[in-house]
């Protein structure tokens, strides 16, 4: 926990959002919780973008205070080494954009193709399309292996159902991604 209180004063404490599946916790401030009848999740926030205002002037929002992610645990390269047909996406764009009332989101990504247990060549022009509820019904691991945030410690998971569409690289890109796959599979450059 990065603060023992919120920016309403209310204890902050560890809270699973979702628990095999399914939400457990809607983050939210006080005014929010008094207005769903829920007790206050501590997760007030007062902040300005360019951090030129007074706190107590600014109205809260809601911000998750440090994201974890727990359950079946395995290293990345034994995830990759499970998936016969796939995408190891590495980030995507425009989420800002996705709708937060329906969790379905459509957005460009860069990722690498997984065939038969391996990363193949990077993909251009990847779009990736579903609903949050989809990635989290269908995640089945997460990677021991963690990308430390201001938001938290982020795993790699593993799900399914989500569509991806990509358009067919020209040749001589094609041709670069094969060399720089072999390079890598020699160790000489790494992802």
């Amino acid at each position: 926990m990065p603060t023992k209180v919120d920016f309403e004063g209310v204890p902050t404490k560890r809270r699973p959002l979702v628990d095999s599946g399914k939400l457990t916790t809607i983050l939210n401030d006080f005014y929010h919780a008094k207005l769903l009848d829920l007790d206050p999740s501590a997760n007030a926030v007062r902040h300005s973008i360019w951090g030129a205002r007074d706190p107590v002037t600014i109205e809260p929002t809601i911000s998750p205070w440090f994201i974890t992610f727990g359950g079946k645990e395995k290293a990345l390269d034994e995830i990759v080494e499970e998936v016969q047909d796939g995408f190891l996406v590495e980030s995507v764009m425009g989420v800002h954009q996705a709708d937060p009332a329906s969790g379905k989101f459509s957005v460009p990504a860069l990722a690498v193709r997984i065939q038969n247990g391996e990363l193949k060549n990077p993909v251009r022009k990847i779009m990736l399309s579903g609903t949050m509820n989809d990635i989290l019904r269908n995640m089945d691991v997460i990677s021991k292996e963690r990308e430390h945030t201001f938001l938290g410690e982020i795993a790699y998971t593993r799900t399914r159902g989500i569509k991806a569409s990509a358009e067919k690289a020209p040749l001589g890109y094609r041709i670069k991604m094969k060399i720089a796959n072999i390079l890598l599979r020699l160790g000489i450059i790494k992802f």
